[in-house]
């Protein structure tokens, strides 16, 4: 167990209503009880910070009675997570690694919405699912 805590992962996280997943190259260990998948896909970091995942989770793992997301291994492992080609896992991955390169540059809004759109295209969303999921997710 300790050995999967040593490698490259992404960890899980909730903060009220949002899920957020970061990397973590560092190979630090955890202080707190946190998800991670020992893993170095960067396209599944892609998928798990998308506006459909934020909104799979909101609509799945929500607690409405701490008005939090409820983050567990057993949701988690249910997650719908698509299949990728090695060239969709390039892509995604390369866009992924831009924003962890420089997370301040002012082109980052538009990476993630171009991982946003990518993102749709693997879940081969209709347009009338892709503006009600950009309609529930925008502030």
């Amino acid at each position: 167990m300790y050995e999967k805590l040593r490698q490259p992962k992404i960890i899980f996280y909730a903060n009220d209503n949002s899920m957020r997943a970061a990397y973590d190259s560092s190979c630090k260990f955890l202080y707190a009880a946190t998800l991670f998948i020992p893993t170095t896909d960067l396209s599944l970091l892609a998928i798990l910070n998308s506006k459909l995942f934020n909104w799979y989770a909101q609509n799945k793992f929500s607690n409405p009675k701490i008005k939090q997301l409820s983050l567990t291994k057993k949701n988690m492992m249910k997650a719908p997570i698509a299949s990728r080609t090695e060239e969709q896992k390039a892509e995604l991955s390369d866009l992924v690694q831009q924003i962890l390169n420089d997370p301040y540059n002012f082109k980052v809004p538009d990476l993630e919405r171009e991982i946003d759109q990518l993102v749709y295209e693997l879940y081969e969303l209709t347009d009338a699912e892709i503006a009600l999921i950009e309609e529930e997710t925008n502030p």
